[in-house]
């Protein structure tokens, strides 16, 4: 069982390097505050990985996972429209009047970005291959939010460093080409 915990920790830690829920997560860490943006990514790793590795399947099988894909480059997209024409600074952590606490933002934007995603597939075909939900859930789920945490600490650096104009800019245009590109594949 514990061989089962530490690959699917390997296999999902590395197969989230350099995704787009990394590049969320990193624009989240340097927008909001820390304690916010890891609690919410810790919380999307886990429902990701109980979708994954409990109802992964039914889903897979209801839906087709091109569906799942495309809505998730979609909010992309939007996510990066938004960014990108954003004229106030709302890096603050209070609620905002009329909108989602930044705490639901991130977990929202971080679990539909998830969905359909590589990773996620593969915590769920782990889990049907080694028939062992619950070693494959914890491993995935801390390799998801392990590869999060890296791209947070990057993000809490670069919003230390740099404007966060620039980096809304920079983000909004990487969300608008990754939502384009997978679109278009």
């Amino acid at each position: 069982m514990i061989e089962i915990f530490f690959s699917s920790f390997i296999v999902i830690f590395l197969a989230e390097m350099g995704d787009k829920t990394q590049l969320t997560a990193l624009y989240f860490a340097a927008k909001y505050k820390l304690p916010t943006v890891l609690s919410a990514v810790f919380i999307a790793s886990l429902i990701n990985n109980i979708i994954s590795v409990a109802a992964g399947a039914v889903v897979f099988n209801l839906l087709p996972g091109d569906l799942i894909k495309k809505a998730s480059f979609v909010v992309f997209i939007v996510l990066g429209i938004i960014t990108v024409l954003q004229k106030k600074d709302d890096a603050s952590d209070a609620k905002i009047k009329g909108s989602f606490h930044p705490f639901f933002i991130v977990l929202i934007v971080f679990v539909v970005s998830e969905l359909g995603d590589k990773t996620q597939i593969g915590a769920m075909l782990m889990a049907i291959q080694n028939r062992a939900v619950l070693p494959v859930f914890l491993g995935a789920s801390l390799g998801l939010f392990c590869a999060g945490l890296a791209a947070i600490c990057i993000g809490a650096i670069l919003g230390k460093n740099l404007p966060i104009n620039i980096i809304k800019k920079v983000s909004g245009a990487v969300f608008i080409l990754v939502g384009v590109v997978g679109l278009l594949r």
